[in-house]
């Protein structure tokens, strides 16, 4: 149950002012936002497919509607909208990086891999088209993340060429910089490198972890690479530094043979609270109220069945929330059972943990502001 709050009044408002003029724009685009920040999956869906009606150019939320709706099991949808919107490109429009953001994104929904890489390649010919219509620094810097979905390293590499030193504050392009350097190293890659992976369950506070890791310096993806629109692969866990959320948490084992140096962080919240939090979450975003669902639901079928494992691994294959958790715990101390302290952490915000316990494993310094909270839960439930 969502606790009262000033935005959840709003929302109600406008829904009531929706009923009586359904073609108020501006009001389903405030919609859209309350029901995204509070996580009503079917309230979005209901609000873009309105703006989507009601404003056809808006590519930005036909993008958004395709891959919700490719979530939910319509399978092939975003593909399709990705086409759509492809074709309503013109060297006229003017693009923001958002919404090459949300076409990259796009672009990756689906299990077809090939689909996928042609998809990929006539966005990297669309915005061939925008070239000088704009700042150059938005098309360089999407070329070089279509190219690195792409997995064409030459191609990346050429075209991350002095990114960094000629948009020095472009956090993106910094990014790329970054990666380019690393995939041309001599040393490359380097399995001895001491990664840290993030090991909770969905709502422990993965999202706050990966946020500090920022703050501290390293690279670190949390669910997808948020780059290239993809899970992390082989070459992203050679590439970057650190991981987390369950995707993570669900194959923990493995990535420790791969990376023996490797640190562990494991996120943890009281049971009571967990179980009251991942229940809301699941029934908001993916619409189940009973864990065993999520074998069967459309939402697993995402990232080419990816996601139907790694809810097998950790909850559809248990009774409950509870016995989830329980395994879980069992399976995580059961392994690091023998290994040397320094290489897991077990991390609670909810009991006071932050940079002093975070920094102290890392052996970091401390810095100087709040510890991130992050992916709240609607109501600012906890």
């Amino acid at each position: 149950m969502l606790k009262p709050t000033i935005e959840t009044d709003e929302i109600q408002g406008l829904e009531r002012l929706l009923e009586s003029d359904s073609t108020d724009l501006a009001s389903w685009i405030r919609l859209l936002r309350l029901y995204t920040q509070q996580k009503r999956r079917e309230g979005v869906i209901t609000a873009l497919h309105a703006v989507v009606g009601l404003a056809p150019d808006r590519l930005d939320c036909r993008l958004r509607l395709g891959n919700v709706l490719e979530q939910r099991g319509e399978v092939g949808e975003a593909g399709r909208v990705f086409d759509d919107c492809i074709e309503r490109l013109n060297p006229e429009m003017k693009l923001k990086g958002s919404l090459l953001t949300l076409f990259i994104r796009c672009a990756q929904r689906g299990g077809d891999e090939q689909a996928t890489v042609d998809r990929l390649h006539r966005l990297a010919l669309a915005i061939e088209q925008f070239e000088g219509r704009g700042p150059e620094n938005l098309f360089v810097v999407a070329r070089c993340r279509v190219l690195l979905a792409l997995r064409d390293r030459d191609g990346f590499l050429a075209a991350s060429t002095d990114i960094e030193r000629r948009w020095p504050n472009n956090r993106t392009a910094i990014a790329l910089s970054s990666l380019a350097a690393r995939w041309s190293s001599p040393e490359f890659p380097d399995r001895s490198a001491e990664k840290i992976f993030v090991i909770g369950l969905s709502r422990t506070g993965t999202s706050s972890v990966h946020d500090a890791l920022g703050v501290l310096g390293y690279r670190s993806l949390h669910w997808m690479n948020d780059l290239t629109g993809t899970f992390p692969d082989e070459l992203d866990f050679d590439l970057f530094d650190a991981f987390g959320d369950i995707n993570i948490s669900a194959d923990f084992e493995s990535l420790h043979a791969r990376y023996p140096a490797a640190r562990f962080i494991w996120t943890q919240r009281p049971v009571d609270s967990w179980i009251r939090s991942v229940s809301t979450h699941y029934e908001n975003f993916v619409g189940i109220s009973d864990l065993k669902e999520l074998a069967g639901s459309a939402y697993a079928q995402g990232f080419g069945g990816r996601v139907g494992e790694i809810h097998g691994s950790l909850y559809s294959n248990h009774d409950s929330w509870a016995s989830a958790h329980a395994a879980h715990t069992q399976r995580v101390r059961s392994y690091f059972a023998d290994t040397v302290p320094k290489t897991l952490l077990e991390f609670s915000l909810m009991t006071g943990d932050g940079w002093e316990h975070l920094c102290r494993f890392l052996n970091c310094s401390q810095p100087d502001q709040p510890f991130p909270h992050s992916n709240v839960g609607p109501g600012h439930q906890q």
